[in-house]
């Protein structure tokens, strides 16, 4: 008999090889958690909003003050150039002519001597409306002459109401009180009239 090729084998079988397996361990990546937006971004969202509304109300209004300002200044400017153009036509006063004398109420007057005794003053003094009428009123004043119900009405006492010549009847008032001091100044360059009797201070 032929020989075979292939010898039998002494009788142990070979083992087949384990293939071992190995397992790919997959990390689970957990899902981003989304918050929800809080109440108080879109509360920050909305003043941003009117901030930036009044901000651009504002800037409008500089800009237009700033264009009636200038509009102002031109106009300033130009009435103060005519003025000074006016000025200048006008007649300068001669400086070697002096001020102006006082005239009307503020023009010293010759008082009679009742009145000048009454306010104080020596016999023959020369006073200004102006300045008796203060002096009237602060002696009403210190005399609590004035009506508490009625502040234009002068309660006059025995003295005040024979210097200005009241009447049983006459009501003295800050309107009329002029009218009877009349008769103690001079007029017309005349020394005032010659009076009845002088009240004593």
């Amino acid at each position: 008999m032929a020989k075979s090729a292939a010898k039998k084998s002494d009788g142990k079988v070979a083992k087949p090889t384990e293939k071992k397996v190995v397992e790919k361990v997959v990390e689970k990546v957990a899902a981003p958690v989304v918050e929800p937006v809080s109440n108080e971004v879109v509360v920050q969202t909305s003043t941003f909003d009117t901030l930036l509304k009044q901000l651009s109300s504002v800037t409008s209004l500089v800009t237009s003050l700033k264009s009636d300002v200038k509009a102002l200044q031109k106009q300033v400017a130009k009435d103060m150039k005519a003025a000074q153009k006016s000025s200048g036509k006008r007649k300068q006063r001669d400086p070697s002519k002096g001020s102006k004398a006082p005239s009307g109420f503020v023009k010293p007057t010759l008082i009679t001597d009742e009145l000048a005794k009454f306010l104080g003053k020596p016999s023959g003094s020369e006073m200004a409306r102006t300045e008796v009428t203060k002096e009237i009123n602060r002696y009403i004043c210190e005399h609590a002459l004035k009506d508490p119900t009625n502040g234009r009405r002068i309660m006059a006492d025995d003295k005040l109401s024979v210097l200005l010549r009241l009447g049983k009847d006459d009501e003295l008032t800050y309107f009329n009180l002029q009218k009877y001091m009349s008769c103690h100044f001079a007029k017309g360059g005349q020394p005032p009239a010659a009076t009845p009797g002088a009240t004593t201070v």
